[in-house]
């Protein structure tokens, strides 16, 4: 059973600032959001508020492709061409997925926080 009462006192607790969902059985069972996505302004984080989690996505990436190899739909060495063609082109056609997941495949680094005027609108552009 989820102890509610625990979970905003760890977050008070730790300053957090975020949201934080809990799901079971995909109803959901806890959803608050705590801090500010504007400290200097006190703007509070609403369920709504969109986060740059930039390198936070690589492990579940790593997770999804570990179950896609256990169910034997891809391999390490499966070309990324041969799973999407929206890459061809764009990548090397003997970039592999282990090459993806190693950050060895020669794609370049296509966004610059310096350049951009504010990557909070960066983001909220993104679908």
């Amino acid at each position: 059973m989820i102890n509610i009462e625990k979970i905003r006192e760890a977050a008070r607790t730790v300053d957090f600032s975020g949201v934080i969902s809990i799901y079971e059985k995909q109803a959901p069972r806890f959803h608050q959001s705590f801090g500010y996505r504007d400290i200097k302004n006190e703007v509070p984080n609403t369920p709504g508020t969109l986060f740059g989690i930039a390198s936070g996505t690589k492990l579940f990436t790593a997770l999804g492709i570990g179950v896609l190899i256990d169910r034997g739909k891809i391999a390490f060495d499966t070309p990324v061409c041969r799973i999407s063609q929206e890459y061809r082109g764009f990548i090397d056609d003997q970039a592999t997925v282990l090459h993806l997941l190693t950050h060895t495949s020669g794609i370049y680094d296509y966004y610059d926080e310096e350049l951009e005027e504010d990557s909070d609108d960066f983001f909220v552009e993104i679908p």
